[in-house]
């Protein structure tokens, strides 16, 4: 038929396929809007769990569903699953933003303690210290506390070995350096002697040389 088409007068096979693709997308925008006419008399919501069966039936369960396209239905649900999966992803990185500021809070709040936290204390024994701080408060499960207290233990730690480590090489160079000038002062106490030395025979061979000459 398209091809037989291609040579008859006036609109072509491909201008109507584009009338049919136009009307289908006006469609499809028309009756987007009826089902989430639906969806808000119901009251009812897509979500990322949501099942298209669910949907479907809550659709149908008006009149104004007779009409719709099941292509359109299904295109309907495909496009507020998307911004349901959207608003979900968006949730989560809101979530883990708030729960990246409150374990800094409570690594601060270990930070600051008074008297310091020792390298080898133990969660269970300096809990009730904070219990009290709104830090925390604001973490609500003790496994997580847990698991924040062994990170901010692990990062004592290595600040201390380096720490050590920095200041134990400050030393060893402290030491190379006192050598150094040790040996830079014995050279030169020995050039000095030997200059002293050298001056004090030629001052002896001068005295030498003249009292001959005299006799």
């Amino acid at each position: 038929r398209f091809t037989n088409m291609l040579g008859q007068p006036g609109s072509t096979a491909l201008d109507l396929f584009k009338f049919y693709v136009e009307d289908l997308k006006a469609r499809y925008h028309d009756e987007k809007k009826i089902i989430k006419d639906i969806l808000k008399d119901k009251g009812f919501v897509v979500e990322v769990t949501t099942p298209f069966e669910d949907f479907v039936t809550v659709i149908s369960s008006t009149k104004r569903a007779t009409t719709l396209d099941a292509g359109n239905i299904k295109l309907a649900f495909n496009s507020l699953l998307e911004k349901a999966e959207a608003r979900e992803r968006e949730r989560e990185k809101e979530e883990a933003r708030k729960m990246k500021r409150k374990e800094s809070a409570f690594k601060s709040m270990l930070k600051q303690a008074t008297p310091p936290i020792e390298l080898d204390a133990v969660w269970e024994d300096i809990r009730e210290r904070f219990v009290k701080e709104p830090a925390f408060e604001d973490i609500t499960l003790e496994s997580e506390r847990k698991r924040i207290f062994k990170d901010f233990m692990y990062l004592l730690e290595h600040e201390c070995q380096h720490h050590h480590s920095k200041n134990k090489k400050h030393s060893k160079k402290s030491k190379k350096h006192h050598r150094k000038r040790s040996r830079s002062r014995s050279g030169s106490e020995s050039e000095d002697d030997d200059s002293h030395s050298k001056k004090k025979r030629q001052r002896s061979d001068s005295r030498s040389v003249s009292e001959h000459s005299s006799s």
